[in-house]
C-alpha cells in the first residue's frame, strides 16, 4: 500500500496539460461552467457533471458536457460550489470531486494515458574519456559502455524515442562515468543536436561532476532526486539516499546547461508511521551550489473512517499554513479486480470530509459503507499560491506547470487494516548506468487534485 500512496502524491504533484482554455474565475460569480477534459487537454463529452447542494452532500442537479467536454449549469444562485465528474476507463472507475470552490469557469482533469514513446530511429556516439573508470552511461536515452580501457565511452546503435528528443527534434546527450566506488566521476555534453536516423556524435568527458553540499531540516533521512529538463526533457543529475543523515554532499552534474533545475525530496518524519511522509520539490534557474531543503511543518494524522457516516477524520500538527488538501480513497473489487479511485480536492481548513451522495451510474463499486484498501490525504502549500482560491485557480488553468513553482506536502495514508496478499517479488526498475541509488521518488504523471 506503501506504493499506491506514493501514486496519490503523484496525483498532487502533476502538471496540468495545455489544452483549451476555460476561461477565469470571477470573484463572486453566481454561474457555473465545468470543462471536463483528460490529461493531454483533449475535451472529455458525454461526462456527467453533479453540483451538489449547498450542504456538499446532495445531488442537486446533473449536467452533461458538450461536444467542447462543457457542462453548462448557467446561474446556480451561489458563489462556493462542490462538483463532482466521474469516467469509467475498462475496469477503473475514476471520480473526482472539487469541495467549495468558486463559482466561474472550474475544469476537472481526468488521468489519460500519455501516449507511449513511439521510436524514431537509432544513433551512435563516442565520448573520450580522461580517466579508466568502472563504466559510462548516455543520457535520456540510457545507453551504457563498461570498456573504457581505450580512453573511449563508446554507444553504438542506441535506440532513440520521441521521448529522447525536444520539442524542435533537437537532441540533448548527456555522458557520464562512475568509479569504482559508484560515484558519478567525469561527464561531457552536447546540446541542441540536430536529430537524424543513424547519426553519430562525438563529445568529450571533460568535466568533474562536482561535490555539492546539502543539508535538510528533517533530523530522518531524506532522500532526493535532482535533474536538469532542456527542451522539457528532464536528465538525471544528481541524487542521494540520506542514509541516516540530514546533511553531506552528493555529486552532481550540475554543468550541464538546463533551462530549469527540479529537485524533489522526500522524508519519513514518523519512523513508526511507513505510510507518512513529506515532500519538497523546487524548481530553479540555475543549479544550487548549496542545496538546503527546508521541509514544511505541518502535519497529517490519526486517519480515520467511520463507515456507518461515511466520515473521514484526521487531524492537523504544526503551525505553517498551506493551501488546501488532496484527499484519496482507493477500493479494488476483490472478485474482478474493478477499481474505484475517488479524489478530492479540499479547503485547508477541513478536518473532516463525509462522502458526497452520487448518482447510481457513478455509486457502483464506492462501497462506501464496506472495505476499502487506502485511503490519503495530503495537505499541499504551493509556493505561488497563497490559498485556497489561489490555489485551485492556478490548477484549473490550462497553462498550469505545478512543478515549476515549487510544493511542500505531507502525506499519511492507512490501508484501513486489509489483509491484502503481498505481492510477488519484482525487480526493482534499472535507473541506468552508474545512477547511485536512484530514491524511488513520487514523481509526476496522475491528475486529480
Amino acid at each position: 500500500m506503501k506504493k499506491l500512496a506514493v501514486l496519490w502524491v503523484a496525483a498532487a504533484l502533476v502538471a496540468c496539460s495545455d489544452g483549451d482554455d476555460v476561461g477565469s474565475v470571477t470573484v463572486g460569480s453566481t454561474s457555473l461552467q465545468v470543462q471536463v477534459v483528460d490529461s493531454n487537454g483533449a475535451a472529455l463529452s458525454n461526462i456527467d457533471v453533479v453540483l451538489h447542494g449547498a450542504d456538499e452532500l446532495a445531488v442537486e442537479r446533473i449536467e452533461t458536457t458538450d461536444a467542447s467536454g462543457v457542462a453548462d449549469f448557467g446561474n446556480v444562485g451561489r458563489s462556493r460550489v462542490t462538483i463532482t465528474a466521474g469516467q469509467m476507463d475498462g475496469d477503473l472507475l475514476e471520480l473526482i470531486t472539487h469541495v467549495a470552490v468558486q463559482a466561474g469557469n472550474r475544469r476537472i482533469v481526468f488521468g489519460a494515458e500519455e501516449p507511449a514513446p513511439t521510436q524514431r530511429g537509432t544513433i551512435s556516439a563516442n565520448f573520450s574519456v580522461q580517466t579508466n573508470d568502472e563504466q559510462a552511461g548516455l543520457l535520456p536515452v540510457g545507453a551504457e559502455d563498461s570498456d573504457l580501457s581505450d580512453g573511449q565511452a563508446n554507444f553504438q546503435s542506441v535506440a532513440v524515442s520521441s521521448a529522447d528528443l525536444a520539442a524542435d527534434n533537437s537532441l540533448n546527450l548527456l555522458a557520464f562515468t562512475v568509479d569504482a566506488d559508484g560515484r558519478l566521476n567525469q561527464y561531457g555534453f552536447l546540446t541542441d543536436q540536430a536529430f537524424a536516423d543513424g547519426a553519430n556524435y562525438t563529445g568529450t568527458m571533460d568535466r568533474q561532476a562536482a561535490d555539492v553540499p546539502w543539508s535538510s531540516n528533517a533530523p530522518q533521512d531524506t532522500s532526493f532526486l535532482q535533474v536538469g529538463l532542456r527542451g522539457e526533457v528532464p536528465l538525471f543529475l544528481g541524487a542521494s539516499t540520506g542514509d541516516g543523515a540530514s546533511g553531506s554532499s552528493y555529486r552532481s552534474m550540475q554543468a550541464f546547461p538546463a533551462d530549469r533545475y527540479v529537485t524533489l525530496a522526500i522524508t519519513n518524519p514518523d519512523d513508526d508511521a511507513p505510510l507518512s511522509f513529506r515532500v519538497w520539490v523546487r524548481d530553479t534557474a540555475a543549479p544550487s551550489s548549496n542545496l538546503s531543503i527546508n521541509f514544511a511543518d505541518f502535519t497529517a494524522a490519526d486517519l480515520v473512517y467511520d463507515p456507518d457516516t461515511t466520515r473521514y477524520t484526521w487531524s492537523i500538527d504544526g503551525v505553517a499554513a498551506f493551501d488546501g488538501f488532496s484527499f484519496a480513497r482507493v477500493v479494488i473489487d476483490p472478485d474482478t479486480d474493478a477499481v474505484s479511485a475517488w479524489s478530492f480536492r479540499l479547503p485547508p481548513d477541513r478536518r473532516s470530509l463525509t462522502l458526497p451522495e452520487l448518482p447510481s451510474g457513478y455509486e457502483a463499486g464506492t462501497n462506501r459503507g464496506g472495505d476499502q484498501d487506502a485511503a490519503v490525504v495530503v495537505p499541499t502549500d504551493f509556493v505561488a499560491a497563497q490559498g485556497y482560491d489561489a490555489f485551485t485557480n492556478m490548477v484549473d488553468a490550462a497553462d498550469a506547470d505545478l512543478l515549476a513553482v515549487g510544493l511542500d506536502q505531507h502525506v499519511v495514508s492507512d490501508d484501513f487494516g486489509q489483509d491484502a496478499p503481498p505481492p510477488a517479488e519484482e525487480p526493482e526498475p534499472d535507473p541506468g548506468p552508474g545512477i547511485p541509488s536512484i530514491p524511488e521518488l513520487p514523481l509526476p504523471g496522475l491528475p486529480g487534485i
